[in-house]
Parts: C-alpha cells; sequence; structure tokens
C-alpha cells in the first residue's frame, strides 16, 4: 500500500484545485480513519495541499482494497453454492444398485486343480497377497531374485504394478435360496477371489468350490480344502506365475481343463430347458476333421428357440439338440452326430471347448437363468473329479 501511495503522490502532485473549504472535513476524515503509518510518514497538516491530496487518494485505495477482499452477501452467498454444486458434481451420489459379480462378464479360461494342502484362512489372506506381489515385482522367493518375463506384450501395456488382494469370493446364489442356506453360504464363500490391480487394467483369478459342497475358509486345521475349479483372466506370464505359486505354497497340480462335447450339450440342453426365451441368439460351433473347413457355425434366431424346445419334445431322446440335429440332417443333409461341439453360446453363457476350456457367464435374469448356472459350475467340477 505504501508504494500504492507514493506512485499516487506522484500523479496528483500537480493538481491544487481542492477548496479551502474542503480542507478542514476532508483533513478530520483521513485523521481519523486513515492508518497511523501514513499520517506519520506524509506529515498531513490543514495547511499541507500535498497531502490533503495524498490521503484524500491512500484512503481511496484503502477502501477500495477492502470492499474488493469481501465479497457482498449475496456473492458470498453464490459462492458457497457453486463450490457445494460443484463438489456434488465431482462426487455424485452412489448408486445402490451392487457390483456385478466377479464370475459374470468374463472370459475366464480354466484350470482344474488337485486340493490345496494347509489352504490359509481368510484371516491369512493379507500375508500370501503380499508374498504373491513381491514375486510380481520382482523381489525374492526363499532367497532367489525371480523375475518375470517381460516379452508379455500384454502385460507390458498394464503399467506399474499397484496392488493384490486374496478375499473371499462373494455369495452368488438367489434370494430364493432359504435363509439357513445362505448363512452356510456366507460363512464357507463360494471360494477366493485374487486380483492383481496394474496402473491400467485389473486382472483377476477366482479359485471356485462347488455350489453343492461350498469350500470352509474359515477353518484352519483342516488338511486339504477342495477348490476345483481355476478360472484365470491373465496374461501368459501372469498364469504362469500364480500356477507356480500355488503349486510350491499348497502342493497343488493345475492342468488346463478341457471340456469334452457331452459337457457343452448338456449345459446348453439344460439352459434351453429352464428358459426358452433367452435374450440373445444361440450359436452352435461344430469341429471338423478336415483341414479345409475346421468349423461349422450354425446360428438360431432367438425367436425361433422355443419352436425347437416345442418340437423336441416330440422326438427320441427329446430336447432342443434333438430337434436340431433332426433339422439339419433333413434341411441340410449335415449330420452332426460324428462331428464334435467345438463351443456352444446362448443367453446365460458362452462355453468354448478344445485342449483349453473358455467360459464365459452372463448375469442371470432370473431363478431359472440362475439354476442354469449353478448346474454349469457343478457340471464342470463333476469333470474335474472324474
Amino acid at each position: 500500500m505504501r508504494k500504492e501511495c507514493r506512485v499516487a503522490a506522484d500523479l496528483l502532485f500537480c493538481s491544487d484545485r481542492i477548496s479551502s473549504g474542503l480542507k478542514s472535513p476532508i483533513l478530520h476524515l483521513f485523521q481519523v480513519s486513515l492508518p497511523t503509518w501514513v499520517s506519520k510518514t506524509f506529515r498531513l497538516t490543514e495547511n499541507n495541499l500535498f497531502s490533503c491530496h495524498l490521503g484524500l487518494l491512500a484512503q481511496t485505495l484503502y477502501c477500495v482494497r477492502h470492499f474488493d477482499s469481501q465479497p457482498p452477501p449475496s456473492a458470498q452467498t453464490k459462492q458457497t453454492t457453486d463450490s457445494k454444486s460443484t463438489t456434488m458434481s465431482r462426487n455424485p451420489p452412489q448408486s445402490s444398485k451392487p457390483p456385478v459379480h466377479p464370475l459374470y462378464n468374463v472370459t475366464y479360461t480354466i484350470h482344474r486343480l488337485s486340493p490345496l494342502h494347509k489352504f490359509p484362512p481368510r484371516s491369512d489372506f493379507k500375508s500370501h497377497a503380499r508374498s504373491l506381489q513381491q514375486i510380481l515385482l520382482g523381489d525374492v522367493l526363499r532367497g532367489v531374485r525371480i523375475a518375470l518375463d517381460n516379452e508379455d506384450e500384454a502385460l507390458g501395456r498394464a503399467g506399474r504394478l499397484k496392488a493384490v488382494t486374496w478375499e473371499v469370493l462373494p455369495r452368488w446364489q438367489t434370494s430364493c435360496e432359504d435363509d439357513d442356506e445362505e448363512a452356510v453360504e456366507e460363512e464357507a464363500g463360494a471360494g477366493v477371489k485374487i486380483e492383481m490391480q496394474y496402473e491400467k487394467t485389473t486382472y483377476t483369478s477366482l479359485l471356485l468350490s462347488s455350489p453343492s459342497r461350498a469350500a470352509r475358509l474359515e477353518d484352519d486345521d483342516q488338511e486339504f480344502t477342495k477348490l476345483p475349479l481355476l478360472l484365470t483372466r491373465l496374461p501368459k506370464s501372469l498364469r504362469d506365475t500364480l500356477l507356480s505359486y500355488l503349486s510350491t505354497r499348497f502342493d497343488i497340480l493345475p492342468l488346463p481343463l478341457a471340456l469334452p462335447s457331452s459337457l457343452l450339450q448338456g449345459s446348453m440342453e439344460f439352459y434351453f430347458s429352464h428358459t426358452c426365451s433367452p435374450p440373445k441368439d444361440a450359436q452352435i460351433s461344430f469341429a471338423t476333421p478336415t483341414t479345409t473347413l475346421k468349423t461349422i457355425t450354425v446360428t438360431i434366431p432367438r425367436d425361433d428357440i422355443a419352436k425347437f424346445c416345442a418340437r423336441g419334445k416330440q422326438l427320441p431322446g427329446g430336447g432342443f439338440y434333438a430337434a436340431l440335429k433332426h433339422y439339419l440332417r433333413g434341411t441340410m443333409a449335415l449330420d452332426v452326430e460324428s462331428l464334435t461341439i467345438a463351443k456352444v453360446a446362448c443367453g446365460g453363457f458362452v462355453l468354448g471347448g478344445g485342449a483349453g476350456g473358455k467360459v464365459k457367464i452372463f448375469p442371470p435374469r432370473d431363478v431359472e437363468e440362475h439354476e442354469a448356472v449353478r448346474n454349469l459350475i457343478q457340471e464342470l467340477v463333476k469333470v474335474v473329479d472324474a
């Protein structure tokens, strides 16, 4: 402010047009209200016209600054309202819709696992998550430095590893089940979810128990824990590292699960026996023994699926697949009895057979579709047990 006053004094030095009658009231006003340092510095007196001009400008600047720094109440209220609305827009209200279960809307590769020896209770999950994270970061395992294969292009685009978490997989049964069964399932858990969070993506693996025999994850005295299905969505280097960790820590033998043609056919048949109005068209791919034509894909429109189900009930071994075989043989002269089903896709799931089985499950719309999902998981467990 002193600098402003001195600049103002230079500008007003040549002005002497203030009448003598105004000097006394102006001088009295400034001597009372101006800061003490202004009067002392410029020796404000009645006979000093320059000091009067200076005091006038100094007080004006002082008042303008004072009121500029404090906006009127209406402006303050508006500013507060604007800040609140900005905060609310940055933090929108959380939706009450529950998050999608990790089992759904993801394409997983299927492995079979032998029973895990001395699998930890959920209270020890953090220590295993920390150990796996150290391995993924290239730290040490039992005194030996471990490094991942950097040639994995997908992993190279994922960015830096942020965290690894182990947690109990949430229940995925519907509300139609009774409270006692829900309580048992809550205590046991449907399995274990392992997440690897990178800067640009998150990789998920699921260790699933049988829907009819949930794994007891609170009991630390049991010798073996049955989590027969391992579903992974991982790049090859991460999958190899995870399988190696599970093998060395829990003495298991992980193997790729080859899905037989009978499983694909039976799962699709079970799904259409519970719902004949799926949300999507159905697709079946058959693998051929020739090299010139590897697969034959048949698409059934969703509006025709109910007709196939009704027609199949009139045929021996009735069902959707029986009607489809009859139709292909009669209209296309295609006998699919000698062909292997390589892939099926319907409104509830997608299953890929072959040496490395794959599965993608969609969220069930109702209880009937949920029963089809339970049956699919149960059939996968039976293949493992067989």
